[in-house]
């Protein structure tokens, strides 16, 4: 399916036109990009309105980056649908990768790089970030400077959430939005490179940038503390479906939206997000560990998952290929 590319600019031209041609050198005659430029003031805004292989969105007014989020979700013609910040370098089978992972119906969002959101992790600054390759068991957001989906997937949860303040969070509001949903994030590295040199903080200070990230996570706890998704690790290889069905409701009934990450042979179990490999996960990243055993299942007390040195080393991207 063809992509329509949104990539969001704001000053610092020479990375921006960077950015732009690595993405011009990917893609095919059938993709679209669309830049929406919030007010750049150094003549990136005029170089964009001379191209004719580029669809500029130019803001006469101040934009957050949820309002153009969805200023360029309104322009798209295309149900694959990638957003990209305006200091990464796309890699030439990177739009192939991230199609096939979202071919999938399941996949609600593939990118780079992604991230655990547990409220106990956040108010003590410990949460996860740039986790191993494919449904890793707490991933729960997409980095929004590399961040695919389907328009299904845009049309089941809805816009960026505008209420954010005027950047950072909503990516991570729209991941737990995504798995609520009922759909995986899939992680695909090595796609492209991130030069990491935001535009944010050339325009904002210290002191305002730290603002607005505690604005967006107040914002986040707000919505989320209560029902956001957890996991639980579900050994069954001799359950049945309807076993597993029964433990799953069990379990939603003590806490919505728990997702099972269930090792079992039986194949036909994408709503738990099968994952045969689970015994790789150390138990402490899981709320409740369940293992069916004598006809029945014994399941462990819940607990918070815990952030520690071992899941440092697992998101290391040199060792990501283990997993």
């Amino acid at each position: 399916m063809p992509w329509s590319i949104i990539m969001l600019t704001m000053n610092k031209r020479g990375m921006a036109i960077a950015s732009l041609s690595s993405v011009l050198r990917v893609r095919s005659q059938d993709d679209e990009i669309i830049v929406v430029d919030n007010r750049s003031s150094d003549g990136l805004a005029e170089w964009l309105r001379t191209r004719n292989d580029l669809v500029p969105i130019i803001g006469d007014v101040d934009l957050t980056v949820p309002q153009a989020r969805n200023l360029g979700i309104s322009r798209a013609s295309n149900d694959d649908i990638l957003f990209l910040d305006s200091d990464i370098d796309l890699k030439p089978h990177s739009l192939t990768k991230m199609a096939e992972a979202l071919s999938d119906p399941v996949v609600g969002m593939v990118g780079d790089a992604a991230g655990i959101f547990i409220p106990e992790w956040i108010r003590n600054d410990t949460w996860g970030h740039d986790l191993p390759d494919g449904n890793y068991p707490g991933t729960n957001f997409i980095v929004g400077y590399c961040m695919g989906m389907r328009r299904d997937t845009i049309d089941l949860v809805g816009p960026f959430d505008e209420g954010f303040p005027r950047f950072y969070w909503e990516d991570v509001d729209y991941g737990v939005r995504v798995r609520k949903a009922g759909r995986s994030l899939v992680v695909v590295s090595e796609i492209c490179y991130h030069h990491g040199h935001s535009t944010v903080s050339a325009r904002w200070t210290r002191r305002e940038i730290s603002d607005v990230e505690k604005a967006g996570m107040a914002r986040m706890l707000k919505k989320h503390e209560h029902d956001c998704p957890v996991w639980a690790l579900v050994i069954a290889n001799d359950a049945s479906e309807e076993d597993i069905s029964t433990l799953h409701r069990s379990l939603n009934e003590e806490h919505p939206n728990t997702i099972l990450h269930v090792v079992s042979d039986v194949r036909s179990l994408p709503p738990w997000r099968l994952c045969f490999d689970g015994q790789w996960y150390p138990d402490h990243l899981y709320r409740r560990r369940c293992v069916f055993s004598a006809g029945r299942w014994v399941c462990s007390d819940p607990v918070v998952p815990q952030r520690d040195d071992g899941l440092a080393a697992l998101t290391s991207p040199i060792d990501r290929r283990r997993f």
